[in-house]
């Protein structure tokens, strides 16, 4: 089995994340269930079309971590891990290419969406730790792992340190540590998302994701995203972001030792 990015037609892959034509930096967001096709990614419709569409919450570590399962129950697993202000939902597009030959797992790490609020400071060690709990309760023994920007991080995390049941790796927009650039744009997140204020959130960051042609060419897709930030859990996503300066796994990455895809923007 392979997992193959569909390609624009001019050849160009699209992203596995979010759709942005070129992101600047790794953060996920939230699009709400907006497809390239059609309208059958809808999970009710999911689970006419698969039979198979499971949604649900595990309680793992005093947490309520939210999940769905789509696909045959008999096909290897894929796993599409959350950007930072994202959740499961958005992946409704990649669930619908994928569930016809993969069972795809979506599910919100702690602090996003549907799973239990982030009430103090957690790491992406602590995600991958919880993740592999999932997986455990889930009795899903070997998995290929998606991961865009902080779901990407995550999962380097968990390959280095839970690497037995990993069959492959992807990663898009994420790093392997936070260098100076990226250290001071998530600070001035940080300081926007301390006065509440969603939409100026969006105004600050959007420009860090999305590149200056895509904004143009998509406005009224950037206004939905811009709705969507509404939504946001502020004080939940800035317990996700108040140690990220010290992410850095860039000497342990070699020891990970499955096929790896490696996905960026141009502008990254």
């Amino acid at each position: 089995h392979r997992l193959s990015l569909r390609s624009d037609d001019a050849g160009r892959p699209h992203h596995l994340g979010k759709g942005a034509e070129a992101r600047r930096s790794g953060c996920g967001l939230r699009f709400g269930r907006r497809l390239r096709h059609g309208g059958d990614g809808d999970p009710v419709v999911k689970a006419q079309i698969n039979n198979k569409f499971t949604m649900s919450s595990v309680k793992i570590d005093n947490y309520e971590i939210y999940y769905e399962l789509t696909g045959p129950e008999d096909a290897p697993v894929v796993a599409l891990a959350n950007g930072i202000f994202a959740e499961a939902d958005n992946w409704a597009a990649q669930v619908q290419a994928l569930s016809r030959e993969f069972r795809v797992l979506t599910f919100d790490f702690v602090g996003q969406g549907k799973s239990t609020p982030a009430t103090e400071p957690i790491v992406p060690d602590q995600q991958a730790e919880i993740f592999d709990k999932l997986l455990e309760e889930l009795n899903i023994s070997e998995v290929h792992y998606v991961g865009i920007s902080y779901g990407g991080e995550v999962g380097l995390n968990w390959a280095i340190r839970r690497p037995k049941q990993l069959k492959c790796l992807v990663l898009a927009d994420c790093v392997a540590r936070i260098h100076a650039q990226l250290g001071a744009r998530v600070e001035a997140w940080i300081g926007v998302m301390e006065t509440g204020d969603h939409d100026l959130l969006f105004r600050i960051s959007a420009s860090d994701i999305f590149s200056p042609h895509y904004m143009t060419q998509n406005q009224p897709l950037m206004g939905a995203v811009r709705r969507g930030y509404q939504n946001l859990n502020l004080s939940s996503l800035l317990c996700l972001l108040r140690n990220y300066a010290s992410f850095d796994l860039s000497d342990e990455l070699s020891a990970i030792n499955v096929p790896t895809l490696l996905i960026c923007g141009e502008l990254d």
